[in-house]
C-alpha cells in the first residue's frame, strides 16, 4: 500500500509502483481527483486495466456521473462501510477500459 497527499504525487506513484487499484479522493491539493483520473487514463504507460476508485464525500448523482466521465470505474462515498469495502476486494469489478483522449 502506498499513500500520497496530492494529485501530482499520486500520478508519479502510479507510474512508479504500477498498482492494480488506486483509491483517489476528489478534493485534493493542487489537482482534483477528476484531473488525476483523466491524466492516468490518457497516459499510455498506465495499463488499461488499472481500477480507479473515487473515494469521496461527494455523493450526489451528478458527482457519480462526473467521476465516471473522468475515468473512474467505481464511486464510493465516505465514510465507506467496512462491509462494502470488503465486498469490493472480494469481487472487484473489471476495469478493462480504454484510455480517455487527452482532451476529455
Amino acid at each position: 500500500v502506498e499513500t500520497r497527499n496530492d494529485g501530482s504525487s499520486a500520478i508519479e506513484a502510479a507510474l512508479d509502483y504500477r498498482p492494480d487499484v488506486i483509491f483517489l479522493d476528489i478534493a485534493m491539493p493542487g489537482m482534483s481527483g477528476y484531473e488525476v483520473a483523466r491524466q492516468l487514463r490518457s497516459d499510455a504507460a498506465i495499463p488499461d486495466d488499472l481500477l480507479l476508485v473515487a473515494l469521496t464525500g461527494y455523493g450526489q448523482e451528478e458527482d457519480r456521473r462526473q467521476a465516471l466521465a473522468a475515468g473512474f470505474d467505481v464511486h464510493m462515498v465516505k465514510p465507506v462501510d467496512v462491509h462494502i469495502l470488503a465486498q469490493f476486494f472480494r469481487n472487484p469489478p473489471a476495469a478493462s477500459r480504454p484510455p480517455l483522449p487527452a482532451d476529455a
